[in-house]
């Protein structure tokens, strides 16, 4: 019993420490809660933009070309100032890595920060169709989603505004996301400590959990919307519940 209460605990603790306190609704739900997310990892593409500036310094240095989740290759020519975040958990990730203050939009989905919406100076209705005229009257220079909008992306590749797609579904992939988006935005420093503490959180509840027995895992129903959607096979959510001694 003191097992099974013991996982329970360590399913909440990680998920905790990943998700934000998102709340969504219906098919949006479906779409975006289930990218929610977790801090990542110092890759290859941290380590060259390390080697360009200087081993002294891990300043990112423009212009920089990612590949992002829609399989895109997206130079962003600048270091980006105005950035709208369409999707709850990267706006978590964009704050985390201090860019309060250049992050000028969300969605009414994004809840974390407490009073993120309050730090903005638009909230969009939606982040699958947002108002384009916006976009632009808000002067971005950065716009992340967190679901494939080709449409969307192909309206805003036409209008020179720099656009990337991530939609993490595994731990692993979640550190990368955070990683690229702390290069994109020459935080690289503050994406590297959030990357080490989840990373330290990550092998503190493996270790407690490695003797557990099949027998012993709990049984984990997460449920997205009252829609009955839940999280399935290759998603997130369930990485963070099977890492956490879940089923």
């Amino acid at each position: 019993m003191l097992k099974r209460s013991f996982i329970l605990f360590s399913v909440v603790l990680l998920l905790l420490g990943v998700f934000s306190g998102c709340t969504t609704s219906s098919q949006e739900t479906a779409n975006e809660a289930i990218t929610e997310q977790s801090q990542n990892t110092v890759t290859d593409d941290h380590e060259s933009a390390q080697e360009q500036a200087g081993e002294s310094s891990i300043e990112s240095v423009y212009p920089i070309t990612v590949t992002d989740d829609a399989g895109n290759e997206v130079t962003i020519s600048e270091e980006p100032k105005r950035i709208i975040s369409l999707i709850p958990s990267n706006t978590e990730t964009l704050f985390s890595l201090g860019l309060e203050g250049r992050v000028v939009a969300v969605t009414k989905y994004a809840t974390y920060p407490e009073g993120v919406q309050e730090k903005v100076e638009y909230v969009f209705e939606t982040g699958l169709k947002p108002n384009i005229e916006q976009i632009v009257d808000l002067q971005a220079d950065l716009v992340v989603l967190g679901s494939l909008n080709e449409e969307l992306i192909n309206q805003l590749i036409d209008l020179d505004i720099p656009v990337v797609m991530f939609n993490p579904q595994s731990l692993e992939s979640v550190y990368k996301t955070i990683n690229t988006l702390g290069l994109i935005t020459n935080t690289q420093e503050s994406a590297a400590n959030n990357i080490d503490e989840m990373k330290k959180k990550e092998q503190e509840i493996t270790s407690k959990l490695e003797n557990i027995q099949p027998e012993d895992k709990v049984r984990v129903w997460v449920e997205v919307s009252k829609d009955m959607w839940t999280a399935g096979q290759e998603t997130f959510i369930n990485d963070l519940v099977t890492k956490a001694g879940g089923i």
